[in-house]
């Protein structure tokens, strides 16, 4: 508290009190000058108003004052005492009688809180249903043991809440400086990131940059599916002109991210100075906003509200009803992915104080809210609840006894976590999502199953996309992401009919469960992103696969270096089979049949060298040569019928008489044995040599060798049918955008050579790398055999 600002208002509560002639109207004024110092929202500056008129005047509004101030700050106790000799006054209001039944609860006389409860239920049904909980909390506590809670390692004596998924780490709403030990004179809250570094370390939290935070409280906050803009309320003076009293109300602001700086504020249009308006939180598709709002004509204190987009235009509030809403206060909307809502609540029954429930809209309906029980609830106030999309782990603050002072936040994780669900696409995981109103469906313990991939023509190359870049085991966008992802809007924009699969894959690093949630979530920020660029949900599928395809044997029983692991780590993006897609990539193989070399499946057909093509050109040249020469000098004389049938042959590219083939080879043994290709055969001049039988090594202890070719910026059928013929497994490595073939190790100089001239006598430059230990080292093969290397 402002301790020079309440100086003052005690220097102006006496100057006021003591300069006028009438004591009736100077308490009065005094009490008006209370009460909208509690309008403003700031009850503890209003209680020593209220103490000070009860010390000359037996004041009802005065003591009703104070009642709602100490219960708004949290001062059970006192609050209890007061709303006891309200009751007295007035036994049957039901105001009185809900606030000092909960008040019992929370100070833990449950059995006068149940009288009162039943009291209040004489009006309000609810109330029995608060005596019932009172007496049972077993509902409430059966899942605690289910999850790990932690608190923040940066929470401090000020007030810490509202935390919200961002980045790579959380945004809240903090209520002084956290980065250094310099007090402020105003305790104004602002926003704060913090980076996550693992499950209970983090980064010191650091203020927003930009005009995001103003000169009074700032928070809490919800960023739009992009993480480009940002909801957020904000604590706004306003002069009332009659009265030249500042009001201070909530308001909600947008703002947007430029330069990595918040700005471009703008305020939402139903803010009002007449009533508060605040703590939004944006839909994933950006097409609706819940906020909390005391308007006029709502249900109790504070509602939840929704208003929509149309267009570019937000439809006029909308509140969620009864069901939701009570006569109590209702707080720090959170809608999920799944469109589940979650909120903090005073007015359902719970735990005592505020509790967070969650509910689900069907048919336009929205449920009966569910208390999501201990460990996230308990006797104290809990609120602003944040969980993930899988609904494994989430934040939220309480102000229960073991914190640090005010409002702390706190970490909660699922021990075993929620099975993943078999798409990442937003339509099947809602289907899976609300077809269970349990926050705790059955769990398993059992590894993700292997998702078959789904057939489509990988297009990554033809768009040159180049490899969709993620920080560490992080699942946030970055800019070269949202680069690369352009080419793949103009190409879907073009072709309007095609149909999208997003694949995800990771690297074994990190358990197989965790690489799998991990997948899952970049293939749905991909997901996301498309749908914001307007990309239609019903063209596209999203799914990650975890480490279930790795691309080289870099699995969890082998140490790889960081370059072989990034193969693995990889976005693929297909094209339904189903489209229309050959006329514009023709024939082109698929890029999985680039990359796995190893397989050992007969082709049916096999494929023609880059080489042996142009020997086949040559060759049928000098064959037709040679045939019309013979036709000038013989004129007029009847050729016999093995030339008709081998000129005829040797002018015709396809062949489908193989009877007659092989006699004609019988009859010319002399003759070269022509090449056979799929759709031709033609006699070669010379044939190239078959490929070396080469073993690698198991051991990488000592000096071995590998062979390297490329660069290649596209894998080549030659190269591939090459590197099949060796019965060798490849490993890749990416040198930029390129990749460079490696085969090996091998244990001697002369077995590398071998395969070095295979690669060089069809045409790829190859070279020979020595490795040490595994590690390449830079020395020449020459030194090495003049060292007695063979």
């Amino acid at each position: 508290m402002n301790y020079i600002y309440t100086f003052r208002i005690w220097f102006l509560i006496g100057g006021l009190f003591w300069s006028l002639t009438s004591l009736a109207q100077d308490l009065d004024r005094l009490l008006e000058r209370a009460e909208q110092i509690v309008e403003n929202g700031s009850p503890q500056e209003a209680i020593p108003l209220y103490r000070e008129i009860l010390t000359y005047n037996n004041s009802f509004e005065a003591k009703k004052g104070l009642a709602t101030c100490y219960r708004m700050v949290n001062s059970n106790k006192k609050a209890e005492y007061w709303y006891k000799i309200l009751l007295d006054k007035s036994p049957g209001n039901p105001d009185f009688q809900f606030y000092y039944a909960q008040l019992l609860q929370k100070n833990g006389n449950c059995d006068e809180a149940k009288k009162w409860f039943k009291e209040f239920g004489k009006t309000d049904e609810r109330g029995l249903e608060f005596a019932a909980a009172c007496e049972d909390l077993s509902e409430f506590t059966k899942n605690e043991d289910k999850y790990i809670l932690l608190q923040m390692p940066f929470n401090t004596d000020l007030a810490e809440f509202g935390p919200t998924f961002f980045k790579d780490g959380i945004v809240f709403t903090g209520g002084g400086p956290v980065e250094g030990n310099n007090a402020s004179i105003e305790k104004y809250t602002d926003l704060y990131f913090a980076k996550r570094l693992s499950r209970d370390e983090y980064e010191r939290p650091v203020k927003l940059r930009g005009k995001i935070n103003g000169d009074f409280h700032d928070g809490p906050a919800s960023f739009s599916p992009l993480e480009d803009e940002v909801w957020f309320t904000r604590t706004s003076s306003i002069k009332i002109k009659k009265s030249e009293e500042i009001r201070r109300n909530l308001t909600i602001w947008k703002a947007q991210l430029v330069d990595n700086k918040w700005g471009k504020v703008k305020e939402f249009p139903y803010n009002n100075p007449n009533y508060s308006v605040a703590h939004p939180s944006i839909s994933k598709d950006g097409s609706r906003l819940y906020f909390i709002s005391d308007m006029p004509d709502g249900e109790g204190g504070t509602d939840i509200y929704v208003s929509y987009l149309r267009d570019t235009t937000w439809s006029e509030p909308v509140n969620l009803g009864k069901e939701i809403n009570t006569r109590g206060n209702e707080l720090f909307p959170f809608i999920h992915p799944d469109g589940t809502l979650y909120f903090a609540s005073d007015g359902h029954p719970g735990l005592g104080g505020v509790d967070i429930f969650y509910s689900k809209e069907e048919n336009r309906e929205w449920q009966k809210p569910i208390n999501f029980g201990s460990p996230v609830n308990s006797a104290g106030d809990d609120i602003t609840f944040v969980i993930d999309d899988y609904k494994n782990t989430g934040y939220f603050a309480s102000n229960r006894y073991g914190g640090l002072g005010g409002d702390d936040l706190y970490y909660f994780e699922l021990k075993v976590p929620n099975p993943i669900p078999t798409t990442a696409s937003t339509q099947s995981y809602n289907e899976t999502a609300s077809n269970s109103k349990d926050p705790l469906p059955e769990l398993s313990t059992s590894a993700p199953p292997k998702l078959a991939l789904m057939p489509g023509k990988i297009i990554n190359e033809s768009l040159e996309i180049s490899n969709i870049e993620f920080e560490y085991k992080k699942s946030v966008l970055t800019p070269q992401a949202y680069t690369e992802l352009q080419k793949l809007i103009g190409y879907l924009n073009e072709n309007p009919e095609s149909g999208l699969i997003i694949e995800s894959h990771t690297d074994s690093r990190e358990g197989k469960t965790t690489n799998q949630l991990l997948s899952d979530e970049r293939a749905k920020n991909i997901y996301n992103f498309l749908v914001a660029m307007k990309i239609s949900p019903e063209r596209m599928f999203a799914q990650g696969y975890g480490e279930a395809y790795l691309l080289n044997d870099c699995d969890d029983n082998k140490n790889c270096s960081e370059e072989k692991h990034l193969v693995n780590d990889r976005i693929v993006f297909k094209i339904n089979t189903n489209s229309d897609e050959e006329t514009k990539f023709g024939d082109e193989p698929e890029d999985s049949e680039f990359i796995e070399f190893g397989t050992t499946l007969e082709k049916p057909n096999p494929i023609t060298t880059k080489k042996e093509k142009v020997k086949k050109e040559k060759t049928k040249k000098e064959k037709e040569d040679k045939v019309e020469k013979p036709k000038k000098e013989k004129e007029g004389k009847v050729e016999k019928p093995k030339k008709e049938k081998e000129n005829k042959r040797e002018r015709t590219k396809p062949i489908n008489k193989e009877p007659k083939e092989k006699k004609e080879k019988e009859k010319t043994k002399k003759e070269k044995e022509p090449k056979q290709s799929d759709d031709s055969i033609v006699e070669l001049e010379e044939e190239l040599p078959p490929p070396p039988k080469a073993k690698e090594v198991k051991s990488e202890k000592g000096m071995t060798y590998r062979i390297h070719t490329g660069p290649y910026k596209n894998v080549s059928i030659d190269l591939q049918q090459a590197i099949q013929e060796l019965k060798l497994t490849p490993k890749i490595q990416l040198k930029g955008a390129k990749e460079i073939i490696i085969l090996g190790p091998f244990d001697t100089i002369a077995k590398s050579e071998e395969i070095k001239s295979y690669f060089e006598k069809r045409g790829f430059k190859s070279k020979i790398v020595p490795y040490y230990n595994g590690e390449p080292k830079k020395i020449s093969i020459q030194q090495l055999k003049k060292d007695g290397h063979q």
